[in-house]
């Protein structure tokens, strides 16, 4: 039978063949099967502009729904090149006359490592059809940001400087600021020029950032300084973080100041008059490879002070260190994550403090212990450990890399310097 001759009508029809002269028996029965590809697939939920912007943390339901095809099709999904059908709930396939449309769902949590990955489905229904891809959503996974003032109060006239802050990839690209629900100012961080620009609301021209605004790259703490007229008893400046997305899903911080009538007068000279104190309410999670370390800052000493966190594989005895991270006043909770460590391993957690008269430490450490491969039959928990916690059988552990704590110390010591 020629194949151009083969349609789907033809599906389940019945052909014999016998001599065209009347002789002998006709031949068996054959019942035709028409196979029919996967033409289509389609996933939902679906983004703006192919592009869906989500929360670290957020839970989202997907769906992938092929075109009629026969036999009915198996679904595959991915996250960037990683294959997630195991996450997947079971696959329907629904009969549509004497074709079949199947369905698969798939519930995902986003995390950091996600941001910037495309994600979509593929499907094909036997074994020498050709494989159809869905459209491919490029994921914007927003991290958690702080917005903090420079002062409890505001003067009309005087200088107030706001903060944006976004420490933890995935780094914020841009910050809008609004005093009192107007948008003021945008400032985004240019990686080409390695410069940060102010772009007005009100229709003046763009600039290069400078005593009004600034941005650090390496943290994406976006600066606006505010001097001008205030007129009610309260200020509110709110800041969006544009993490590379599209403005209809920003979210936003707010920060509310009072306005004060008096200059306040000092005699105290602007040079710092101690060391810092040390970090305060100092916590750390730790799941199955990755661990975030919370502390407040102390009293900075009447100096701006920065922090710097180094961590011990008591296993290896090798060390990660993180950046220096600028300090956001003693009233806010501050947070850094480490991530692809190794599992099923303790971690010693040493804090500093620094400004320009020295550098303090933790008076203890902090311990926190990874959790063990889901695969080894360990439950999904989370452990938590403070300054102080008892670490059990982890004592033994402490003794046996005694000797690389040591060297761990002497490494803390030379980052003084």
């Amino acid at each position: 039978m020629p194949g151009s001759f083969v349609t789907e009508s033809l599906h389940g029809s019945k052909w014999t063949c016998h001599s065209p002269f009347g002789i002998g028996n006709p031949s068996n029965e054959l019942e035709l099967y028409v196979i029919i590809p996967v033409k289509t697939i389609t996933i939902t939920l679906t983004g703006n502009n192919d592009k869906l912007n989500v929360v670290e943390g957020q839970t989202n339901t997907f769906s992938c729904t092929t075109s009629p095809c026969r036999p009915s099709a198996w679904i595959q999904w991915y996250i960037g090149t990683e294959n997630k059908t195991t996450l997947s709930e079971a696959q329907t396939s629904e009969q549509d006359g004497n074709t079949f449309i199947t369905s698969s769902t798939l519930v995902n949590t986003w995390t950091s490592t996600d941001h910037n990955k495309s994600m979509y489905c593929e499907a094909v229904n036997f074994e020498k059809a050709q494989t159809v891809t869905s459209a491919k959503l490029l994921i914007f996974v927003q991290s958690d940001f702080t917005l903090t003032g420079s002062d409890s109060f505001i003067i009309s006239n005087q200088p107030f400087t706001l903060n944006c802050s976004s420490h933890i990839t995935p780094r914020g690209k841009a910050a809008t600021f609004f005093k009192d629900n107007i948008n003021i100012i945008n400032i985004r961080y240019v990686p080409s020029t390695l410069s940060c620009y102010g772009i007005p609301q009100d229709r003046k021209p763009t600039f290069q950032c400078n005593d009004t605004c600034s941005c650090s790259e390496d943290s994406r703490i976006f600066t606006w300084t505010y001097s001008g007229t205030v007129t009610n008893q309260w200020v509110k400046f709110k800041c969006g973080m544009d993490f590379g997305t599209n403005l209809s899903n920003i979210t936003y911080r707010e920060l509310t100041v009072e306005r004060s009538l008096y200059i306040p007068t000092s005699n105290t000279s602007s040079a710092p008059t101690q060391e810092p104190d040390p970090p305060t309410h100092v916590s750390v999670i730790c799941i199955q490879t990755s661990m975030t370390v919370f502390w407040r800052p102390g009293f900075n000493g009447g100096d701006t002070q920065t922090f710097k966190i180094v961590i011990l594989n008591s296993q290896t005895n090798q060390t990660i260190s993180s950046p220096f991270i600028s300090d956001q006043g003693e009233a806010e909770r501050m947070k850094l994550t480490f991530e692809s460590l190794s599992s099923n391993t303790l971690y010693i957690v040493s804090m500093q403090a620094i400004n320009k008269l020295g550098t303090v430490e933790l008076d203890e450490d902090v311990h926190c212990t990874t959790l063990s491969d889901p695969k080894n039959g360990q439950s999904d928990m989370i452990l938590a450990v403070g300054i102080g916690a008892g670490i059990g059988s982890a004592v033994i552990i402490l003794v046996l890399t005694s000797l690389g704590v040591f060297f761990y110390k002497k490494k803390i010591n030379e980052n003084k310097g």
